[in-house]
């Protein structure tokens, strides 16, 4: 029997849901060895890295055909049957995973993978899709607060999955038992959900209204939002992917523990923000870009643990209200079409790690090679001087990556001179 719409128990249960992606998502990425290994060589040892990667990103590219798909049509399927397929969707995609191998031989092996992630990727986009709306919809007047608190679940989802996974690995547990771990979660919330009352969509679905929502979103406010989710997506996921890496050479320590402590930081701010009330969701966000601004720089001359952690923080405590923050604003300034638009920020956000993951990796590479003399200079280096040479190219790289928040601050001071313009829709 369904009881009345609960807004505590339906936020728990968005913030486990987006707890077990971040989970899957730590998960996959820690048994990425054992598929390139075991599945990925046999076809071809040579482009193993690059089947290897070409699979990982397939979960991206499922988020971003998803979203915009999800937003037209959240409204007629509503939020039951949007998560009871979104989890099924992701057993679906492990199963093709685990199963690649016994069913299929060559390159079949690596298409059922590809599908497999491809598919967990459109689960997230589902699941995304449908928490933000639903929270936003639950706290009409502490959306900001409420939006962060909820994705407070992203951080903790990871670092719970890197935890665990060392856990498995240590205890010998092959990849595929690990691989079925990251379906528990999302199998018992089923069953709750199955019992939850839900709240009815905003949105409706007539032809009128469906047109009103996509003509509310061409409009510049609307596309100066978008610009301003690209900077912060690219802000906050490219200088972490390039940490480990690149800051490893500079800061006299690992920079995957850096990055841990990244996310124990933006796991706190989100919970902070949560909570907080009486701050403007617009003084946040340049709030959080200064900081962003500020832990990069920090970051880009960091020559010691110190600094290093100190960088980190700033930057971890910046990035993390920024996405949540400009969803919640989504949904504020966009009324008629809070489900369409929150999932269209989601896929620009998406689209800019495309671009600005690889873009940093191009300042590294070109740095090293200017730093070295020339590229025949880069390959000889040894010793000493490669160490010089790698540890000037961190501090070209980060100091670059620094324009992607710094970008932020036009487009704020843009849309809050709109937001003056129209008091009303604040």
């Amino acid at each position: 029997m369904r009881s009345k719409p609960h807004g505590v128990s339906l936020l728990i249960m968005a913030m486990l849901m987006l707890a077990a992606t971040a989970y899957r998502f730590s998960l996959i990425s820690a048994i990425a060895l054992p598929l390139k290994v075991e599945l990925f060589e046999p076809i071809s040892a040579l482009r193993a890295t690059e089947l290897l990667g070409s699979v990982l990103a397939a979960g991206a590219l499922g988020m971003v055909f998803c979203f915009p798909l999800a937003g037209a049509f959240l409204p007629a399927i509503g939020y039951r049957r949007a998560f009871q397929g979104g989890i099924a969707i992701m057993v679906v995609g492990v199963f093709l995973i685990l199963g690649a191998d016994v069913f299929a031989e060559g390159w079949g092996v690596f298409i059922a993978v590809w599908m497999g992630m491809f598919l967990i990727g459109w689960s997230n986009g589902i699941i995304e899709s449908a928490i933000n709306p639903l929270i936003a919809e639950l706290y009409p007047k502490a959306r900001a607060q409420r939006i962060n608190l909820l994705h407070a679940s992203w951080p903790m989802g990871l670092v719970v999955g890197g935890v665990v996974a060392v856990v498995l690995q240590n205890s010998g547990m092959d990849w595929k038992a690990q691989l079925i771990t990251t379906m528990a979660l999302p199998l018992l919330l089923s069953l709750w959900i199955r019992r939850m009352a839900f709240i009815p969509m905003a949105e409706h679905t007539d032809k009128r209204t469906h047109r009103a929502r996509w003509r509310e979103l061409v409009t510049p406010a609307f596309f100066l939002w978008a610009l301003l989710i690209f900077f912060a997506g690219a802000a906050e996921i490219a200088p972490g992917q390039w940490m480990d890496l690149v800051l490893s050479n500079s800061a006299g320590i690992r920079g995957i523990w850096l990055l841990v402590f990244t996310g124990v930081v933006m796991t706190l701010a989100r919970l902070g923000a949560g909570v907080v009330r009486g701050i403007h969701p617009m003084a946040l966000l340049a709030a959080s870009t200064f900081l962003a601004v500020l832990g990069l720089a920090v970051l880009s001359e960091a020559n010691s643990p110190g600094y290093g952690f100190l960088g980190a923080g700033l930057w971890g405590a910046g990035v993390s209200l920024l996405w949540p923050t400009i969803i919640a604003c989504a949904a504020d300034r966009f009324p008629r079409s809070v489900t369409l638009a929150m999932s269209m920020l989601g896929m620009v956000g998406l689209i800019a790690i495309f671009f600005a993951v690889p873009w940093m990796g191009r300042v590294y590479d070109m740095a090293t090679i200017e730093a070295a003399g020339g590229a025949e200079a880069a390959l000889a280096l040894s010793g000493d001087k490669m160490q010089a040479v790698l540890e000037s190219a961190a501090r070209t790289t980060f100091r670059a990556a620094i324009l992607l928040p710094a970008l932020m601050f036009p487009l704020l001071g843009l849309l809050a001179w709109l937001d003056r313009k129209a008091p009303s829709r604040n």
